[in-house]
């Protein structure tokens, strides 16, 4: 991938920055003892702690205790004691004179401390938020009747106009591709406005008609931004008796913005950030417009952060794992992702849990446009449920009735980010067309054309007081936005000249109305103007949710991660409906929302897991992570976009699409559940087993395995340049060797089948390839004349070549990393002599194209070839790949310090001597030995002489600033 200097050098103003999950030194650390849960050795651990940090003569605030899955402790202001408390005050405890260490060197150095990590934050994993209707609803009773047809609303008993539901338009009544029927005609009370066709395609309707599951009885936590339990379809009420909402806690407070200003409380309601709103809709939505998955669980709401700090401390979200796991939840929902490696905290907080029994679903994250390695924990850790996310088959707006004599017509529209709606209080607006109709496909119209309104428009337009219809494309749409207000238009219908959704972005200076639409609104309404006569068009905003077909439908959501996980074991592990998702929003904030995200797949999936907790409870599975395999194996793959001959890659859906039904019904239960190869040199073959064991007890099963070809992909391309969008081919497969393709199991038996993997033949070694694909497993009794009655996916992944040469940086862009002056575009010539003072700093900027387990950045004295120290933010264990940068590069600063140990956050901090230096990064090559200099890719930059250092106070404190730039 190129990227011009400047724009690399507008990086500079997020030097050091580890963006997505960022570490924040300042903000505190996690640290992890080594006693095992349960055992005396634990329970002394965090006492040995406060004796230990006495002993060192420092001082801390306490964040959180952790003992019900995980053994430690989080910490903020590490700091040498000022004065002395008694042993017992765990608030603030100060304790007697220095340390010539480190001071979080000195803990990691304490025999009873396994780990430690800095405190990181990261963010909720949605990608899209759209406005919908804001109608206030209430409870229904059988009672109640109204009719999408007639136009009418219902109202409650209360003679107020807020009262009233605003009724759902059917969905278009135009039949995708998929075969599935939108048009619902009239409604019931009880009709399912927001999950009619998910439910459907995921099986969950399904077990609804035939096994009555709703989750009754299984306790769900979110953990999230909270829930507004006041919402009617999420209650309405919160700890009451029969209320839905039974738990919850509020671990920071509505004030909170950094470490330290947390005001724990007991209420975990969501006024204003609203995502853990919408997740709770998407899981337990009671109708009448938003019917969850599984609506009878018992919830508990764990609010981790808020609207006015926005991103989220993993040391809370720890906190929370703890306190749902005290409650009893049987399946937790972290709707929240930060890039990293399952090593992290957060991820081993998880898998603990889950070895406690209970069942973790995650979002996989939202980096997919970022390309491989941007899975996200805590979904990578080991026993999670990592979800990726497919669309829906509909989006859901605002409804647009289109005018033309006595005939009408609705479409779907989306009002955009600081872009003003249409007044539905407003009489319709007359709708006009920059010039003749001359085509009824959007697509077709050409470049130049007046549609796309990138020129002012003449006077004798005539567009004051007129609705006026554009098309996407030529231009920005803030340009066209101004064209259409300077010739006086009172609105913009802007149609989308591509089958996506779109969601417009303005500048304050827009003021008239600016709304966008499909490609298939925009056909529709060319149509109709064409066969009317474009004079006779009319518009109208509705406040009434609307429907329209997702042209997506069908596809794994283009913003959903990528895997591998950074040791090769597979990511995601399933996919499940996550773009357009319509669900509850904070009262304040308007009832419902459409949003899209791994953060709306991740709770639908709890929602299933629910139902099946339901379904298996006493049953044949009893251990948490058995149900999370039967839910992985009976997915069904996606196929590939390019190529319908093939499966989409493992390392973008897991092991498919979630089938509920097929999970609950199962027969089967496979192990492993994906087949990870490791990386494969001069095209040897990998075997691996499969054990099938027959669930039935008293029935024997047929079982044919067969393979499912899967795309490979890549980044690194051949020409040498890197893509953030993987490279896919489809022009071979893995060679695969199944050596029993039929058997037959009996009952309550298991049967292992050996499979021997050999990478595709067609791509070279040194292509730097991921390959993948599926074994399908197919049963059914033996009586049935192979009549196959379950399905079971085991995907399987690869990389062809050595892996440990995957590059960090990559080997043929000459032109990064560099190291420049002063911000400037110049780059430092061999022997080239500077002054660093406050104003004169170099600039290095270096990308990262993979994740890597250690990253140095050292300033080397040159005559001694040694390393001084490192720079700021200069060593980096486990870092992740960057997915939430403009571009995935670095930027650190030679500024006159270095830091002599790995925290590069706190003292000690040395200010450099005058002398002759260069600056060289090390990254560790993928299962590298980090006492190897040979396992690590190495960059020098020229050497240079520094004849003076002159640094501000404020760079020799980092707890006040590290970087000053």
């Amino acid at each position: 991938m190129y990227r011009p200097l400047g724009f690399l050098l507008y990086l500079i103003g997020l030097a050091g920055v580890c963006v997505g999950t960022q570490t924040n030194p300042r903000e505190g650390y996690i640290i992890q003892f080594t006693g095992e849960l349960g055992t005396q050795e634990a329970r002394s651990d965090i006492q040995k702690f406060y004796n230990s940090v006495r002993e060192l003569n420092l001082s801390f605030k306490e964040g959180h205790i952790y003992n019900k899955v995980f053994n430690g402790i989080s910490i903020r202001e590490l700091e040498e004691s000022q004065s002395q408390h008694g042993p017992h005050d765990l608030n603030k405890i100060r304790y007697h004179q220095s340390n010539s260490k480190s001071k979080i060197e000195a803990i990691k150095a304490l025999p009873f401390v396994k780990q430690v990590w800095g405190i990181k934050s990261m963010k909720a994993a949605f990608v899209q938020e759209i406005k919908a209707p804001r109608p206030v609803v209430r409870a229904l009773t059988d009672d109640d009747k109204y009719s999408s047809q007639d136009g009418e609303d219902f109202k409650s008993d209360a003679n107020d106009e807020d009262n009233e539901i605003p009724i759902p338009h059917p969905i278009s009544e135009k039949t995708p591709e998929s075969g599935i029927d939108f048009n619902r005609g009239e409604f019931s009370p009880y009709s399912e406005f927001f999950p009619w066709d998910l439910h459907k395609i995921t099986g969950v309707e399904r077990l609804r008609n035939e096994f009555n599951l709703t989750g009754e009885g299984i306790k769900v936590g979110i953990i999230d931004t909270g829930v507004d339990y006041m919402h009617p379809e999420l209650g309405g009420c919160f700890k009451t008796p029969g209320c839905p909402i039974q738990y919850g806690y509020d671990f920071v407070g509505d004030d909170y913005t950094k470490a330290g200003t947390e005001k724990p409380s007991g209420d975990p309601r969501d006024t204003c950030a609203g995502h853990g709103t919408h997740v709770a809709g998407i899981i337990m939505g009671q109708g009448p417009l938003v019917r969850g998955v599984s609506p009878n669980v018992i919830l508990g709401a764990y609010k981790v952060t808020n609207c006015k700090r926005g991103t989220i401390n993993n040391d809370h979200i720890i906190a929370a794992i703890e306190r749902a796991y005290e409650d009893g939840m049987d399946v937790v929902n972290i709707s929240l992702s930060g890039e990293g490696w399952k090593e992290g905290p957060m991820a081993v907080a998880a898998e603990e849990a889950v070895k406690k029994g209970m069942l973790v679903v995650s979002a996989d994250s939202n980096y997919g446009l970022n390309g491989l390695f941007t899975s996200g924990i805590p979904a990578l850790g080991d026993g999670v449920l990592n979800v990726a996310s497919y669309e829906s088959p509909y989006i859901i707006g605002e409804g647009l009735d289109i005018f033309a004599g006595h005939k009408n017509h609705t479409v779907a529209q989306f009002p955009g980010n600081m872009t003003k709606p249409l007044d539905p209080s407003r009489d319709p607006i007359k709708l006009v067309f920059p010039e003749e109709i001359t085509t009824t496909d959007i697509s077709k119209i050409e470049p130049g054309s007046q549609f796309f309104g990138c020129s002012p428009f003449s006077p004798s337009a005539d567009l004051k007081g007129k609705a006026l219809f554009m098309v996407r494309g030529d231009c920005t749409f803030v340009e066209k936005a101004q064209n259409a207000q300077n010739a006086g238009a009172a609105a913009v219908v802007l149609a989308n000249n591509l089958n996506d959704t779109l969601l417009a972005q303005l500048a304050d200076e827009i003021t008239i109305p600016f709304v966008s639409i499909t490609k298939e609104g925009g056909d529709d309404i060319l149509r109709i103007a064409k066969g009317s006569g474009s004079n006779d068009l009319f518009v109208k905003s509705s406040r009434l949710p609307f429907g329209t077909h997702n042209p997506r439908d069908g596809q794994i959501s283009p913003y959903s991660s990528w895997g591998p996980d950074p040791e090769l074991s597979l990511a995601p592990g399933i996919t499940g409906p996550g773009g357009q998702i319509f669900s509850t929003l904070p009262i304040n904030l308007g009832n419902y929302t459409m949003m899209s995200g791994t953060s709306m797949s991740s709770p639908y999936m709890t929602g299933i897991v629910a139902l099946m907790l339901q379904a298996k409870k006493n049953e044949r599975v009893s251990d948490a992570r058995d149900l999370r395999d039967l839910l992985l194996e009976h997915a069904k793959p996606v196929k590939s976009e390019s190529n319908d001959k093939y499966y989409a890659t493992p390392l973008k859906q897991g092991a498919g699409f979630v089938d509920a039904y097929a999970a609950v019904k199962s027969s089967l239960l496979v192990t492993p559940t994906s087949l990870p190869l490791n990386y494969t040199i001069n095209g040897q073959s990998i075997t691996k087993e499969l054990t099938i064991n027959n669930l039935h007890k008293r029935e024997a099963l047929h079982v044919t395995l067969e393979h499912y070809p899967g795309e490979s992909v890549r980044s690194f391309l051949g020409n040498g340049t890197f893509s953030l969008v993987p490279e896919v081919d489809t022009n071979g497969t893995a060679k695969v060797d199944i050596g029993q393709t039929s058997i037959v199991i009996p009952a309550g038996k298991k049967r292992t089948v050996s499979i021997d993997i050999a990478p595709p033949e067609h791509l070279k070694e040194d292509g730097r390839w991921f390959y993948g694909g599926f074994i399908i497993i197919k049963s059914s009794p033996p009586d049935r004349n192979y009549m196959y009655d379950e399905s079971i996916s085991i995907p399987y992944m690869g990389y062809k070549g050595d892996y440990q040469d995957l590059p960090f940086f990559s080997y043929e862009q000459k032109d990064v990393p560099y190291l420049t002056k002063n911000g400037t575009y110049t780059q430092v010539e061999e022997g080239e002599s500077f002054d660093i003072s406050p104003d004169f700093s170099l600039f290095l900027t270096f990308p990262t194209l993979r994740p890597t387990r250690l990253l140095k950045v050292e300033l080397i004295d040159t005559d001694k070839d040694v390393p001084v120290g490192y720079l700021p933010y200069g060593y980096s264990e486990y870092l992740g790949y960057f997915g939430d940068l403009p571009s995935q590069y670095l930027v650190t600063v030679v500024n006159g310090v270095v830091f002599k140990d790995t925290t590069v956050s706190e003292p000690p901090v040395e200010k450099f001597k005058p002398g002759n230096y260069k600056v060289r990064i090390s990254a560790l090559k993928m299962f590298g030995d980090i006492n190897k200099q040979s396992d690590y890719q190495v960059w020098e930059s020229a050497g240079f002489s520094v004849k003076s250092v002159e640094t501000q106070e404020s760079v020799l404190h980092p707890s006040n600033s590290i970087l000053s730039f």
